[in-house]
């Protein structure tokens, strides 16, 4: 018995579909839930989703209330605290940390007990509430333990820790398939007697694929309600399985739009294989009841069960839809554009054109063509969407924006500024930040001026530990900058670090103790050498706090590239002007906070260079103009405009003095008493109130009139 090549052929190519389909499954759930720093990342993301976060909350709540059972009575306003303090970046921190250990016990262990232990998030939990009720934050326990689970006690304990079994194993093997499956594809088009017709099936084949992916994610809703009867927790399950698993949105546009190329090439050569109307024939068989009485019966049910899901689930269905929709029409336009570039080809010879057909060089000199006007196209599309160097025009240069501000010089300018600018909510495994972006995003929202801390670190479990023999000097320093309890948060974490140490010492940007925030100092200064070199109209202030010695910091310096960028003249009157500092290739000033000598281009700070008002305030009544550091005659005035709220810093005090009638009230009074323009004006959380405003203000920029005023 003869067997046809025909079915061999199919089935090598739908193997190949499935096995890239799940290689992309396989790689995703890898990256998401065995990879216990993803996995950390993206559990911490899912916070913002209102189910998780409404889980976390309750089961916060509960802890504390745990520990102090008299506080039952207050239980709503520990709740609606605990709501907010999950939101928090500060209290995202801690959750990564808390996964990571729980992601160790659950996945690289045999143990029957998972225990999410959070004893830091006692210190987030007293600030919050101490805001509502002093004498109740007194009460709030100081550790709280606010997440145990026994995996013993689940129903699907045993389903999950199979399926995480079985899931290990396929991702091990997910990079073979991923190269297993596309070569079945190309054997399986390659075998087939009528290869545009195996060609159509395989972009079909990938385009299904695209679409079950994509419909992982809304699946997790079905998930949720077999794994757990609780509200809370079934929705908790829900928004952690899309956070998990959002990577499959880029794997489905992936293989869609393979799919969508493949199919829109063999259908532009296959005229009689048209999958929109093969898919108006389905439709139209869906839509009609069938004969048999037992088929109407199935076919009743199924349509129900399809209107119920989308009732049930009408945003996934909608999206399902949308997805659908944007196919079919990226479809039809690529078909058509295929069939005009293939229509303009050169007509070949009847037997030219036959023979080719049968051997399948027709098809293949076609799809070449095909292959290299997408190639041009896509590259085309990158090239113009990548971000590159900023143009500079040939009119007038344009210093700080402005051709005004050329001629000035550094002490008659106004520089924005962020204070701790490391200490930010995109730097990952930050606990309390004090920025709403990192260092790039401050330089692109119009920051001209960093303060940043350096300090040396040494790497230890994927932890930075902070040299302290290096910085012994420096103690009291650091626990007067960061406060007692902070103090004790890194303490504590300290004492966990034992292991031996995972990379030599270095410089790291760190907020008083690395192991509650740390940044490699060079990739940072990296980032502004890159944005320089983009926008070299633009000059920047740097105050260091140093806690390492000045060699080595220039030393990253010049590994970074950033030194051939900075200003090595004199800091003397008169200063240099914007133009000159731009012309000269050194558009960026640098100073120490010590002063220590050693590289002449770290300038002492507070000698003769800055001077600056008190940084330690508590409420917005307190601030005041009074001569701090520096003196009262330097050459540029730093004012220091935060409200002190040790640990965690907030955003809600930023809203109230970075508010642009308040913070252009308190420097123009600055300006008054000390008799000296602003140079630098340095805040918490840049990107709330309207600090960009005020500068331009203050430099003469902006009429009042046409800035939008935050509202305190």
């Amino acid at each position: 018995m003869r067997i046809s090549p025909v079915r061999p052929a199919y089935f090598l190519l739908g193997l190949g579909v499935v096995l890239t389909a799940a290689g992309a499954l396989a790689i995703d759930a890898s990256r998401g839930i065995l990879n216990g720093e993803a996995m950390a990342d993206r559990t911490a993301a899912a916070l913002v989703d209102p189910r998780v976060g409404a889980f976390v909350a309750d089961r916060l709540t509960n802890a504390v209330l745990t520990e102090k059972p008299d506080l039952v009575a207050f239980r709503p306003i520990i709740a609606a605290t605990a709501g907010g303090l999950v939101q928090t970046a500060p209290f995202r921190a801690i959750v990564r940390q808390a996964v990571r250990t729980a992601h160790r016990s659950a996945l690289s262990t045999t143990g029957q007990r998972v225990l999410v232990s959070l004893p830091d998030v006692g210190v987030l939990v007293q600030s919050a509430v101490q805001s509502m009720s002093p004498a109740m934050a007194d009460k709030i326990p100081p550790r709280i333990e606010a997440f145990a689970s026994d995996l013993a006690a689940r129903p699907a304990t045993g389903r999950i820790q199979e399926g995480l079994r079985i899931l290990g194993l396929i991702a091990r093997a997910a990079l073979a398939l991923l190269l297993l499956g596309p070569a079945l594809v190309i054997l399986g088009i390659w075998l087939a007697p009528d290869r545009r017709r195996a060609l159509l099936r395989a972009g079909i084949g990938l385009l299904v694929a695209a679409v079950l992916l994509f419909g992982v994610i809304p699946a997790g809703r079905a998930v949720a309600v077999l794994i757990s009867h609780e509200a809370l927790e079934r929705g908790a399950i829900a928004g952690l399985w899309r956070a998990y698993f959002t990577g499959l949105v880029a794997w489905s546009i992936t293989l869609g739009g393979i799919g969508l190329l493949v199919t829109s090439a063999a259908t532009s050569l296959l005229e009689t294989a048209d999958p929109i109307h093969r898919a108006e024939e389905l439709f139209r068989i869906l839509a009609t009841p069938p004969k048999s009485a037992g088929l109407v019966l199935l076919w009743s049910l199924g349509l129900t069960l399809v209107g119920g899901l989308v009732v049930a689930f009408p945003s996934d269905a909608a999206a399902a839809i949308t997805l659908l929709a944007g196919l079919g029409v990226c479809y039809v336009g690529l078909r058509e554009l295929f069939r005009l570039v293939l229509g303009a080809l050169p007509e070949e010879t009847a037997a030219e054109a036959a023979r080719e057909a049968k051997s399948g060089g027709w098809l293949n000199r076609r799809l070449v063509v095909v292959s290299l006007l997408v190639l041009v196209l896509g590259g085309t599309v990158v090239v113009l969407a990548r971000p590159g160097k900023s143009d500079v025009s040939a009119g007038p240069m344009q210093c700080n924006g402005s051709s005004t501000l050329c001629d000035r010089h550094l002490d008659e300018v106004v520089f924005a500024t962020t204070h701790n600018s490391m200490s930010n909510v995109d730097m990952r495994n930050w606990m309390f930040p004090q920025q709403n972006g990192s260092i790039q995003r401050q330089l692109q929202a119009g920051i001209r001026a960093l303060l940043i801390d350096v300090h040396n670190g040494v790497p230890v479990e994927g932890i930075v530990r902070t040299d302290l023999d290096a910085e012994a000097q420096s103690a009291l320093k650091i626990e007067n900058a960061v406060g007692d309890s902070a103090t004790a948060v890194a303490v504590r974490i300290r004492n966990r670090l034992t292991g031996d140490p995972s990379g030599p010492p270095a410089r790291y940007l760190c907020h008083g103790f690395c192991e509650i925030g740390s940044a490699p100092l060079v990739p940072e200064l990296e980032e502004v050498r890159d944005f320089l070199r983009g926008n070299p109209e633009e000059v920047l202030v740097m105050v260091i706090e140093d806690y390492a010695p000045p060699d080595s910091i220039a030393a990253d310096f010049e590994k970074a590239g950033l030194a051939q960028y900075v200003y090595r003249g004199p800091i003397t009157a008169p200063l240099p002007t914007l133009r000159s500092l731009i012309e000269a290739g050194t558009p960026l000033v640098v100073f120490l906070e010590s002063g220590a000598p050693g590289v002449p281009w770290l300038y002492p700070a507070f000698d003769g260079a800055i001077m600056e008002t008190p940084y330690t305030f508590h409420e917005p009544q307190e601030f005041s103009c009074k001569a701090n550091r520096g003196g009262s005659n330097a050459l540029l005035f730093q004012i220091n405009h935060w409200i002190e709220s040790t640990p965690a810093p907030k955003p809600s005090n930023a809203e109230i003095v970075n508010a642009y009638d308040f913070l252009l009230k308190r420097a123009r009074q600055c300006m008054k008493q000390r008799k000296h323009l602003p140079n630098i004006i340095a805040v918490d959380f840049y990107g709330v109130g309207d600090l960009v405003g005020v500068v331009r203000e203050l430099n003469g920029l902006t009429p009042p009139s046409t800035v939008a005023k935050a509202t305190p």
